[in-house]
């Protein structure tokens, strides 16, 4: 195999082999090197008997460490927006996106933030084997572990878009994801709009439990200053009743 499977070492690198410097393209080499783009993994490469690239990927995960944890749908929109992201950054580079290597050893994730960074190989066409975005992220799709939480009409919708559009426009494609998320923020807010009358209620409430217990302490107050007086009385009479 001209390009070998990606694997990791103890020093938080992904290194992948070219059979030689041949296989490379050096138009793609130079953009990619030249790229500064916290969507892919910085890389440094080594020309010897084979022609290695060398991927830091300290501070991420693979996919696969991800997959491992429940899913919330906010993170997932969050992760998928960022590896859509990853083709838009190269597509704005005229970067061939056919050179992304889609995996789960082969995509990283931020597990802070859910950024992903992806792995750029600048072959020449033809030596890696294609595979598209949506069925990659269909196949996502069903083997994450969702949150029990979540209202998981959203993850219909959006097979249902994949489903629909063959050919995926990126920027398209990443406002779509937005609009779910926002759906939540939709909802948030009307929660909030509600809020100000339950408040109002709940004010208007504690104001009258407060005036009841205003009312209770003058009843007690005067009861008490009556039984005052009427032991004074009793008294003053039984000195009398005494003294006759």
């Amino acid at each position: 195999m001209s390009v070998s499977k990606i694997r990791l070492n103890n020093k938080n690198e992904a290194i992948l082999t070219v059979d030689s410097i041949d296989k490379i393209d050096k138009n793609e080499f130079k953009k990619f090197m030249d790229l500064d783009s916290p969507s892919f993994l910085k890389c440094e490469f080594v020309n010897d008997e084979t022609f290695t690239l060398v991927y830091s990927c300290e501070k991420y995960t693979s996919l696969k460490g991800f997959l491992t944890q429940t899913i919330t749908k906010t993170k997932a929109l969050d992760f998928l927006r960022s590896l859509v992201r990853v083709y838009i950054e190269a597509e704005k580079h005229t970067m061939n996106t056919k050179h992304i290597l889609l995996g789960v050893d082969s995509v990283f994730v931020n597990l802070e933030t859910n950024e992903v960074a992806g792995v750029y190989v600048p072959v020449i066409d033809g030596m890696l084997p294609e595979r598209p975005l949506r069925l990659f992220i269909k196949e996502l799709l069903v083997n994450m572990m969702y949150s029990d939480d979540d209202d998981m009409t959203w993850l219909g919708d959006l097979i249902r878009y994949i489903n629909r559009n063959r050919q995926l426009n990126m920027d398209a494609f990443y406002n779509y994801l937005s609009s779910l998320d926002e759906e939540v923020l939709s909802n948030i807010d009307e929660a909030l709009d509600m809020t100000p009358i339950i408040i109002e209620e709940t004010t208007e409430k504690v104001t009258l439990v407060d005036d009841s217990n205003k009312k209770t302490k003058k009843i007690v107050t005067i009861m008490s200053i009556c039984l005052i007086v009427l032991i004074i009385i009793a008294v003053v009479l039984g000195i009398k009743k005494n003294n006759a």
